[in-house]
């Protein structure tokens, strides 16, 4: 099974969505560079195996 399945707009926007949440969760206890270094190092990470 190909894991290229098509998603809607909203589920995509959903998923984003999630992510943010996330993100500002955790910008609740560390400083918000931080967070957001995090998150684009987390990114990078996950795009260099795909």
């Amino acid at each position: 099974m190909s894991d290229q399945q098509d998603i809607t707009q909203q589920q995509f926007l959903d998923m984003v969505d999630r992510f943010i949440n996330l993100a500002n969760d955790v910008g609740k206890s560390l400083p918000r560079s931080k967070v957001s270094a995090a998150l684009l190092f987390a990114a990078a990470r996950y795009n260099a195996f795909n």
